[in-house]
């Protein structure tokens, strides 16, 4: 309450200021200490103040979970699921699964031609162009005798807008022995995909090419997220000091008009009652807006881990990764996630609980987050008499 009227209040006066000043661009400047925490507090990544918080959590040292880890110069990388090179960025991965199909495509022109269609479109684009050449292969085959449907022509609207603009459409046709040829019909020359001769290969190729179109056993190719995990030390877990011009406070009513609408907006959906759909509706608008999420999990030792997952990912996901760098996976543990809108306090959540099924974005995590992890001390101590290597850490290093 204090943080809305006084944010109310600088709005006020701001307006009053900025009416005697017409044809003025200058700014007023926040000089109250309490003024400075309330602006900080509540600008996000958004906007030319974004380097305010992502250098003020660069490392984390609090005895508590919360939000924020650094997300200076961080780069998304990905996996190419052919070759297995890495790469940075989404668009270059993918550059590289569309090169490595057309490769393919002298050794298996069908089954990569699918491929093709399935992993470089939009869904809505590889559904109607899957569906569109279902509908005329059929037709073909059904009808081989009949000469109208031997032939396709390319600028028919159907064919324009699912199958020519889907990249691996009019590989498929090629590779089941259509070939392009020019037809004049009513003086007018046109392109046209044409079959000569139904011969007996040919029909097998149209058999093979429907059941594969057909299989929804095959998935399409996407890169994969590289976690890039990172161990970091003890050390390297202190926060780093952060000077702050008073020129990072310099804001115009418009501004503050606009924190002050978000906390209103914030403040009236916490107290509405969402159904269901409407939080699914919300958590879909947000996966947009944060595709991944940055989370440091602190360990009790005082190392941390650090790992990138897609915000469509469980907190199982985060437990299993975890998993996968403990000496033992005899040694159970809990992680202690921040407080949300759904939690007004730190929660410690086990493997089995019915949350880990929930996305980081339910859980508010991003766009990052620092955890912390704890286990039984007594458990720990059983464990470390049979297992030494855990009094120097609970990590494989």
């Amino acid at each position: 309450m204090k943080l809305k009227k006084i944010l109310s209040d600088i709005v006020k006066k701001l307006d009053k200021s900025e009416k005697k000043k017409e044809n003025s661009n200058e700014y007023n400047v926040i000089t109250s200490d309490t003024e400075k925490m309330a602006t900080a507090a509540e600008l996000r990544e958004k906007g030319p103040r974004a380097n305010f918080r992502e250098k003020n959590e660069q490392c984390e040292n609090t005895q508590s979970s919360s939000r924020y880890v650094g997300m200076n110069n961080l780069v998304i990388k990905f996996t190419c699921p052919i070759c297995g090179n890495l790469f940075e960025g989404k668009k270059n991965t993918i550059e590289c699964i569309h090169k490595n199909l057309e490769n393919q495509l002298e050794n298996d022109s069908i089954g990569s031609s699918v491929l093709m269609i399935k992993s470089l479109n939009r869904l809505d684009l590889s559904q109607n162009c899957i569906a569109t050449l279902l509908k005329y292969l059929n037709n073909i085959l059904t009808n081989s005798d009949n000469p109208k449907f031997k032939q396709i022509r390319q600028n028919n609207k159907i064919i324009l807008e699912n199958v020519k603009s889907a990249i691996g459409g009019f590989h498929l046709l090629k590779s089941v022995g259509f070939v392009e040829k020019l037809i004049t019909v009513n003086e007018k020359e046109e392109m046209y995909f044409v079959i000569y001769d139904f011969t007996t290969e040919i029909c097998n190729n149209f058999k093979i090419a429907i059941e594969t179109l057909e299989n929804t056993n095959i998935r399409p190719m996407v890169p994969i997220l590289h976690r890039d995990v990172t161990i970091y030390e003890k050390n390297q877990n202190i926060r780093l000091p952060v000077e702050l011009d008073d020129e990072e406070f310099n804001m115009s009513s418009t501004e503050f008009k606009q924190i002050y609408d978000r906390i209103q907006k914030t403040n009236q959906d916490r107290n509405v009652l969402k159904t269901k759909a409407m939080r699914e509706q919300t958590n879909e608008k947000l996966m947009h807006l944060y595709r991944y999420v940055l989370l440091r999990i602190i360990l009790p030792e005082g190392r941390s881990i650090q790992a990138i997952f897609k915000s469509r990912e469980t907190l199982k996901d985060v437990f299993e990764l975890i998993k996968t760098k403990l000496v033992t996976d005899l040694l159970l543990f809990v992680l202690v996630i921040p407080p949300s809108s759904t939690y007004q306090s730190a929660k410690s959540i086990n493997i089995n609980e019915d949350i880990c099924c929930e996305t980081l974005i339910s859980l508010e995590l991003q766009p990052s987050s620092v955890l912390r992890l704890h286990y039984d001390p007594s458990l720990f101590k059983d464990l470390a008499q049979s297992m030494p290597q855990l009094n120097v850490s609970i990590l494989k290093l």
